[in-house]
């Protein structure tokens, strides 16, 4: 009995370290001339959060970029921070023709649950003025 109660307390300490850490795959990115991708990702926890941000193109490659509209986030593929309730913002520029997905993955700085949403947008202008968006959502729009 007290092994059992040893491994409860352990586990008490230990998992919710484990579950401090966030993974979220967004679905779909596409860059064209006329066409980019924006996202925003947002820390609604009370706590500091590491967040990386992936691209994977048609071949499967690593996109790396390039970006605008940045806020909080300078490069894909690198970790930055986002303090509570902050959002980061960025787009993919169309520098030629690719698309894929992408991986968002995340961690709290110290001690604390780290909680993220995201969600993102598709916009491509036509050679008749005309617009499309179509909304691309990150994890249903749950927190991660």
């Amino acid at each position: 009995m007290k092994k059992v109660l040893k491994a409860i307390l352990c586990a008490s300490f230990i998992l919710p370290s484990l579950a401090s850490a966030g993974t979220a795959v967004i679905p779909t990115f596409e860059v064209w001339q006329g066409a980019t991708s924006c996202y925003r990702i947002s820390n609604i926890s009370n706590v500091s959060t590491n967040v990386t941000v992936r691209f994977y193109g048609k071949n499967g490659e690593s996109y790396t970029g390039p970006m605008s509209s940045l806020s909080y986030i300078e490069t894909l593929g690198s970790p930055f921070t986002l303090n509570p309730q902050q959002t980061a913002k960025f787009c993919l520029d169309p520098s030629s023709h690719n698309y894929g997905y992408g991986v968002i993955e995340s961690s709290a700085s110290g001690a604390g649950q780290a909680y993220l949403v995201a969600t993102g947008v598709y916009h491509s202008k036509h050679t008749d003025y005309t617009m499309t968006e179509h909304m691309i959502p990150v994890n249903n729009g749950m927190p991660f």
